[in-house]
């Protein structure tokens, strides 16, 4: 069964809530996706780029401000290539299941992104996303989006 497409306030509202997911009361409602990729100063973007131990290319991106997050999300979210992922998640995915992952998701129009670079940021356009969801029962439209952030597409 097709899931309903979302509109702009379903998104922002499935954000928001996600967002508040297993705070500590009197901190703020800031979860990963909000922390990592959009309230992050530019500084600490450039350190999380240092800090990466691992082999391979160091990338942490961060949006401009909450409302384009969403806005890229919400193009994801609606964008008919990425229905039969998301009509997997919504139709076979169950709330006790793992992190249900959609990587590299194309976007023609792409979004301004804050890329950690060197000791800073640098502003570029980011055409490919990655969405990580689990199934919440409790949230609007069942979603809870673990985290939102920009790639640089597949390797």
């Amino acid at each position: 069964m097709p899931y309903e497409p979302f509109s702009l306030k379903d998104v922002r509202a499935i954000f928001e809530a996600s967002e508040g997911r297993g705070m500590i009361v009197g901190k703020p409602n800031v979860g990963h996706s909000g922390e990592r990729h959009v309230s992050i100063t530019n500084a600490r973007l450039a350190d999380r780029v240092r800090d990466y131990k691992q082999d391979g290319l160091a990338l942490r991106t961060a949006f401009i401000d909450f409302k384009s997050q969403v806005e890229a999300a919400f193009a994801v979210l609606n964008d008919p290539v990425n229905a039969p992922a998301l009509e997997h998640f919504f139709n076979r995915v169950r709330q006790n299941d793992p992190a249900y992952e959609m990587k590299n998701v194309w976007l023609t129009t792409p979004v301004k992104m804050r890329y950690g670079i060197g000791d800073g940021a640098r502003t570029f356009p980011c055409h490919y996303f990655t969405l990580i969801l689990r199934k919440e029962v409790s949230l609007p439209r069942q979603m809870h989006i673990v985290t939102f952030f920009g790639t640089m597409g597949p390797f």
